[in-house]
C-alpha cells in the first residue's frame, strides 16, 4: 500500500471525494522518523534481524556500529515461550528510536524499548510476502 498525501488526493479528486471519504472508516497514520528494523521468527525459534534494505544485521554490524543493539538486546531477552508462540516466517516491521532524534525530527521521548510496531508481514518461508498487516487496531492486539 502506498502512502498518499491528502493534499494530492484533493488536487486529483476534488472536495466532494474528500467529504465522501470521511464518511467511511479511514486510517490515518504518521510517517515516523525512526530507522527501519525487521524481525523475523524462523522455524527453529531463532530470530533474524534485518536492516531497511532487507539484509540481515550480522555479527560484524553489531560489533562495528552497535546502532541496533538496544532493540536486539530487548528482543533477544524475550522468553523462549513467547518466541515459540510467534508463527514461523512472520516478519515484524518496526520503527526504531535509539534516541529522541533518530533521523531528522526531535521527539520529546522515545517509545518503550525504543520500538514502534508498524506492520507484520506473513511470508511463505521463501521471502515471498503473502499478506501485510498494518491496521493499527490489529497491531495493537
Amino acid at each position: 500500500m502506498a502512502l498518499i498525501n491528502l493534499r494530492e488526493i484533493f488536487k486529483d479528486k476534488g472536495i466532494n471525494f474528500i467529504e465522501n471519504l470521511f464518511t467511511k472508516y479511514v486510517i490515518v497514520s504518521e510517517q515516523l522518523d525512526g530507522s527501519r528494523l525487521t524481525v523475523v521468527k524462523n522455524p527453529d525459534n531463532s530470530i533474524t534481524f534485518c536492516k531497511k534494505d532487507g539484509s540481515p544485521v550480522n555479527f560484524i554490524d553489531r560489533t562495528m556500529m552497535v546502532f541496533y543493539e538496544k532493540a536486539i538486546e530487548h528482543l533477544t531477552s524475550l522468553d523462549l515461550e513467547v518466541i515459540t508462540k510467534i508463527p514461523d516466517n512472520w516478519a515484524f516491521g518496526f520503527q526504531y528510536f535509539p534516541s529522541t532524534s533518530p533521523v531528522n525530527i526531535v521527539y520529546d521521548r522515545t517509545p518503550k524499548n525504543n520500538l514502534v510496531l508498524t506492520d507484520i508481514q506473513i511470508t511463505n518461508g521463501n521471502g515471498r510476502v503473502l499478506k501485510t498487516i498494518s491496521d493499527p487496531r490489529v497491531l495493537n492486539d
